[in-house]
């Protein structure tokens, strides 16, 4: 093939990769919206509940703080007769508000029912139609994948639009003649930039690991000085002091 067919193959390549990528990233979106419509929980039950709940709790047994366990610093706790009367408090409190809760529901069963039906009914249709998208994603990269399985020209390991590209660009800057010295050179190139990447790392590993080295010299540096000015002083004050001996024995 000329130069040119070659251009235009390549194209045409490039564009069911392309394809191919772009149903790739809609099904893992449509993957990711699925899991989330699982996970998914309508809150107007919960709501509901929410607001009106404490409502109720305070018509019936007034607005009363719930009892909690002595903190670590309430001397209380040392006490067993006052941690026994505590327990009893909030073992009796959580079995009141246990039993407004039942009574809570009965109540308000209509409307909490119909708020169910509606959380239900929301969850359904959502977790549907991401379930319908992330079959109908799935079957279309399939698809764009099948398509893929028939080309020849290239490698299946370099079927990337972006590799494809620089293979087009190689031929149109006229710097291979061939499919076959387009992939060397690519692969040639390719090793080039990866084993720069890895001297830039060292480079910057070594650059690191030289900057934390100085920065301890410095700090030793640092404490030595710091240990000389203060065995220096402690020199000088032990030198005072044998001087007022050697003063207070002269004279006796």
């Amino acid at each position: 093939m000329d130069r040119t067919t070659i251009i235009s193959e390549l194209e045409n390549i490039k564009d069911k990769v392309i394809t191919y990528e772009k149903s790739v990233a809609r099904f893992k979106q449509a993957n990711k919206e699925f899991e989330e419509a699982k996970n998914y929980e309508p809150r107007r039950l919960v709501e509901f509940d929410n607001k009106y709940f404490p409502e109720y709790i305070e018509s019936k047994i007034g607005k009363k703080n719930q009892p909690k366990e002595f903190t670590y610093f309430d001397l209380r706790r040392l006490s067993k007769k006052a941690v026994a009367n505590r327990n009893s408090e909030i073992e009796k409190h959580n079995s009141t508000i246990l039993q407004l809760k039942r009574d809570f529901d009965v109540q308000y069963e209509g409307k909490r029912q119909s708020f169910k039906i509606e959380d239900d009914k929301e969850k359904s249709e959502k977790l549907q139609l991401a379930e319908k998208e992330l079959q109908i994603s799935k079957e279309d990269s399939e698809y764009n994948l099948s398509m893929l399985n028939s080309i020849e020209l290239l490698p299946k390991s370099m079927l990337s639009s972006s590799i494809i590209e620089q293979i087009i660009k190689y031929f149109s800057d006229w710097r291979v003649d061939s499919v076959k010295e387009a992939i060397n050179l690519y692969y040639n190139e390719a090793w080039r930039i990866e084993e720069s990447k890895k001297l830039q790392e060292f480079f910057r590993t070594v650059d690191e690991r030289l900057t934390d080295n100085n920065e301890m010299i410095a700090k030793v540096s640092e404490d030595s000085s710091n240990t000389i000015e203060a065995l220096s002083e402690l020199s000088s004050a032990v030198e005072n002091l044998s001087k007022e001996i050697d003063s207070l024995l002269d004279k006796e």
